[in-house]
């Protein structure tokens, strides 16, 4: 692990994203919740896309002001299954990024279909101490 983090925040957010079209208003609409419920946080959002192509998912987003998004391509390039073997790649691949680039104390993984509904890292940050 290096020795300087290239990211300090409280929270590391994981979004393997799929190759669809219909994944770019999805990677919006959860960033637009993450950023609404925990605005005061720093936030590190990284997205793994499937695309062959990269597509930029990020510049249509509006990120509060302590959020910063980054986008990696899934290592697998179109090889090998989707759905399984695509989506492990792109997660493993997600956390070792994570843990080499970040000070974040846990990763949450969200799905491009979920949406954030009310503050939450609180709450897991005190289940994590009392563990």
């Amino acid at each position: 692990m290096p020795s300087a983090s290239r990211f300090d925040c409280d929270l590391a957010v994981l979004t393997p994203v799929g190759p669809g079209a219909q994944e770019h208003a999805r990677v919006v609409d959860l960033i637009d919740s993450l950023c609404h419920h925990e605005p005061n946080l720093k936030t590190l959002v990284l997205l793994i896309d499937d695309s062959l192509r990269p597509r930029h998912l990020a510049a249509a987003c509006r990120p509060s002001p302590l959020c910063t998004i980054h986008e990696l391509s899934n290592p697998r390039r179109g090889q090998g299954s989707g759905w399984a073997g695509g989506l492990a790649t792109g997660v493993t691949h997600g956390m070792r990024w994570i843990a080499e680039q970040t000070r974040a104390p846990f990763v949450v993984r969200l799905d491009t279909d979920a949406l954030v509904i009310g503050p939450f890292v609180g709450s897991v940050s005190a289940a994590f101490q009392r563990m």
